[in-house]
């Protein structure tokens, strides 16, 4: 009996040793296969970053060309505001003018079509022929320049105006590119004669002033640094009817009117200003 119950303990401590290596083992080979996973996991987490970054790497590389080659066809076209040249293993950046926006002829008239604000003739000038033939004669400068004079400022006798030298001079110089010569002249059918010894212009009768009656509409302008043609079409507004220079009727006459319906018919005259000032009529 007692050889049995001796048996029994053995087997038992046997079974108790068995089961803790089997704890063991399996609990080892829980944490190496969660470790393998693990190792797996992460070593597929660098793999899918780096494919991610490389595939970054060659979008930003691919933009990088296309930017570079955008930036040449700017270059080539001369976009930016230099273009640069090496000499002697020197860089120099050579400025370049900017491109100047071409205006509009709206946009020219409102600029410069006071210019032709003081060159006021009348048709019934006798200078008229001489003024459309672009012969600027020194009386006809002189008519001009009276044209503009405030005839309030002039001296009133009782039957003649003296005027001074200096008060024509002045409008005079304000008008035309060459300098003031003193002339005599006439205006509208009234002698203006210079007098040297007064320095003054004596009228053989009582100046009035007569406004124009020329219409002009402006079909061009060109600007040349500081050279700007004005181009019109004029015509000559009498009784509610359009004459040419001739004295032809054209066509009736309003407001609306368009002068270049009829720019066959009518004087198409070339208005050049240098600084603003009348240097010659075309």
């Amino acid at each position: 009996m007692a050889n049995e119950k001796k048996v029994k303990t053995k087997t038992k401590e046997v079974v108790e040793i068995n089961k803790k290596e089997i704890n063991n083992y399996i609990d080892s080979q829980v944490k190496k296969y969660f470790s393998e996973e693990i190792e797996k996991s992460h070593r597929k987490i660098i793999n899918y970053k780096n494919r991610k970054i490389f595939f970054k790497n060659i979008i930003i590389i691919l933009l990088l060309v296309v930017i570079l080659y955008l930036l040449h066809i700017l270059y080539t076209l001369h976009y930016f505001g230099g273009v640069i040249k090496t000499t002697d293993n020197k860089v120099k950046v050579v400025e370049e003018q900017p491109i100047k926006k071409e205006l509009s002829l709206d946009e020219l008239k409102e600029k410069y079509s006071k210019y032709l604000d003081v060159i006021k003739i009348d048709a019934s000038s006798e200078y008229l022929d001489g003024f459309y033939d672009g012969n600027l004669t020194s009386e006809l400068k002189l008519y001009l320049a009276l044209n503009n004079i405030d005839f309030k400022k002039i001296t009133l006798e009782k039957d003649y105006n003296i005027i001074d030298d200096g008060i024509i001079k002045n409008e005079y110089n304000k008008i035309f590119v060459d300098d003031y010569k003193p002339n005599s002249f006439n205006y509208n059918g009234v002698s203006v004669k210079y007098i040297s010894k007064m320095k003054s212009y004596i009228t053989n009768n009582v100046l009035e002033k007569i406004e124009s009656n020329i219409k002009r509409d402006i079909i061009d302008i060109k600007v040349n640094e500081k050279e700007v043609t004005i181009t019109t079409l004029e015509g000559i507004i009498k009784d509610g009817f359009l004459y040419n220079r001739d004295d032809e009727k054209i066509s009736y006459y309003n407001d609306s009117i368009s002068l270049s319906d009829y720019e066959e018919e009518l004087e198409k005259v070339e208005y050049v200003f240098v600084d603003k000032k009348l240097k010659e009529i075309k």
